[in-house]
């Protein structure tokens, strides 16, 4: 009999330690599921922040205006702005009716005795 309870109890000891391992391997499984879910979920919200902000990037470089129209304006805007000061000198030979219009705030400066000039009546 001693021998029977001695088989009983070390079948029922590696039952019993069996079991516990058993729960203790699906505890560790558990954990370890719900560990590559946390990773699946934090790797799918960093992927969706990267795109929404791609997109955004995207977003902010496309114009409903073309490309050349900017371009085009920006050039006009330095030319219309631009200040051009020049000196010229030499000699000019023009035709006795010709007529000289400057623009406004333009200034001529001519060294003296060099040109014979003529009034006209309709210059102001």
């Amino acid at each position: 009999m001693t021998d029977q309870n001695h088989h009983d109890d070390l079948g029922t000891f590696a039952a019993i330690l069996n079991s516990r391992l058993a729960i203790s391997a699906r505890i560790v499984r558990a954990k370890s599921f719900a560990l590559q879910c946390v990773g699946w979920l934090i790797a799918f919200v960093m992927m969706g922040t990267g795109l929404v902000i791609a997109f955004w990037g995207y977003s902010t470089t496309i114009s409903p205006v073309p490309a050349a129209d900017i371009a085009a304006n920006a050039i006009s805007d330095a030319f219309r702005r631009a200040q051009i000061r020049t000196i010229v000198s030499g000699t000019m030979t023009l035709s006795p009716d010709a007529e000289l219009t400057l623009a406004k705030d333009q200034r001529v400066k001519l060294m003296e005795g060099d040109l014979p000039l003529r009034n006209s009546s309709r210059s102001s």
